[in-house]
């Protein structure tokens, strides 16, 4: 094994750990929110959204009958609105409500405050080259897409 060997197999390592925490944030959220973890994965989405069940199946994976399901749990629970489309009428989207978005960007500001906390020691370019991992890492995640699709072709 190489010096490059084990370098990336640390890299990997810690990117396995960021995926550790990331799941225990979403957890926590889904809980304080009171909804399920695919629920919020729906809401992350719509953040840049509003966005219609389509790109919303696309965007998670999710079936139309699935997709359906979760929106409809969310709008009851007062977290989405569905509307018409301006550009469209036949066309409905799914955007998160004015009321409830406070609540959300709340809890998630709590873990912006504390990653930021744990980088206030570290100069300007050293946070650019962060996030510039940062992105090439989930670039080369989206290379891959879903590992049991064997059409898919990973770019070298």
């Amino acid at each position: 094994m190489t010096e490059r060997d084990r370098l990336f197999g640390d890299f990997m390592q810690a990117a396995r750990e960021i995926y550790a925490a990331v799941d225990l944030v979403e957890a926590n959220i889904a809980a304080a929110l009171g909804i399920h973890r695919s629920d919020l994965r729906c809401l992350n989405i719509l953040e840049n959204g509003p966005f219609t069940t389509t790109e919303i199946g696309r965007r998670t994976g999710l079936t139309s009958g699935s997709v359906t399901a979760l929106v409809d749990r969310l709008e009851r629970a007062g977290f989405v609105e569905r509307q018409r489309s301006k550009t469209d009428r036949r066309s409905v989207l799914v955007g998160i409500t004015k009321e409830s978005y406070p609540q959300i960007a709340a809890l998630y500001a709590q873990v912006g405050r504390a990653v930021r906390a744990r980088f206030e020691g570290i100069d300007d370019d050293g946070v650019r080259a962060a996030a510039e991992v940062l992105r090439t890492f989930t670039a080369g995640c989206e290379d891959v897409g879903n590992p049991n699709e064997p059409s898919r072709k990973t770019k070298r």
